[in-house]
């Protein structure tokens, strides 16, 4: 059997609407009533209740740690999903966490 490793824009439609409904989730829901999750977000979520320090510049921090690690090991071409959908979720963070949710809410209803 042999494996495809060339790089679909499909898969980046996808990984982008996936990385929209969770950063949705991580702002609305965990952000708004203080929820620290496991792993690395959960650990932004507790740097931000404690410091005040914006989600998205420590998940960057932290994960650009574990993203050379990954470079390392799996190699580059392996890393390139990983590394666009970790770049665009803090991005929609970044994005959704300076409008406010009820706008988003209601407009989702309308």
């Amino acid at each position: 059997m042999k494996i495809d490793y060339t790089i679909r824009l499909k898969n980046f439609i996808f990984i982008a609407l996936g990385v929209a409904i969770y950063a949705f989730g991580f702002v609305n829901f965990n952000m708004a009533n203080h929820i620290a999750e496991g792993g690395m977000a959960g650990l932004t979520l507790v740097f931000h209740a404690l410091f005040g320090i914006n989600p998205t510049y420590t998940g960057y921090l932290f994960n650009l740690p574990l993203l050379l690690f990954g470079i390392y090991f799996f190699g580059r071409k392996m890393m390139v999903y990983t590394i666009y959908g970790t770049t665009l979720m803090y991005f929609f963070v970044l994005y959704l966490s300076k409008i406010p949710s009820f706008i988003l809410i209601y407009s989702m209803i309308i």
